[in-house]
């Protein structure tokens, strides 16, 4: 309410408004900020990003990767998983870079589907349905006839 008032009191300095004490209402930084939230705002309703793409990429490499490098480090000396240049890790990018909800199978590589759904092992980490059917059994003791081995963990 305070900003309107502001803007009404305004009015009466329309010929003289640089001279007037709400001058810092039209400086050029508030005129920016305007500007910016306007097309933010634009962006928003029509399901566009207001950052760039490239920007977008950027970030997350920056955020994932140290953490990518470490994993690489420590699986080049005791894993398979090398042979084909995958790296068998997560990394948590934040919520403010996650864009959709489609599973990526990470071991066949393929989204997931109805007919492959995304199905989660008891260690916790999720493969899809076919890759499942794939894996050899789990050789733990106490596990049912119908567990498989994880590819992460080997639990």
């Amino acid at each position: 309410m305070d900003k309107i008032q502001q803007l009404m009191g305004c009015l009466m300095y329309f010929n003289r408004l640089e001279s007037s004490p709400y001058a810092e209402l039209f400086s050029p930084l508030q005129w920016t900020e305007v500007a910016m939230l306007f097309a933010r705002d634009y962006l928003n309703s029509h399901d566009q990003p207001f950052e760039s793409p490239l920007k977008n990429v950027l970030d997350c490499a920056v955020k994932a990767l140290p953490s990518l490098l470490k994993a690489r480090k420590i699986l080049k000396r005791k894993s398979p998983w090398m042979k084909n240049e995958l790296l068998p890790v997560e990394v948590d990018l934040g919520s403010d870079s996650q864009y959709h909800s489609i599973f990526t199978c990470p071991v066949l590589r393929v989204e997931s589907t109805e007919k492959n759904p995304p199905m989660i092992l008891p260690c916790g980490h999720v493969l899809s349905r076919e890759s499942l059917s794939k894996l050899p059994p789990s050789p733990h003791p106490g596990h049912g006839s119908e567990s498989v081995q994880c590819p992460y963990c080997s639990s």
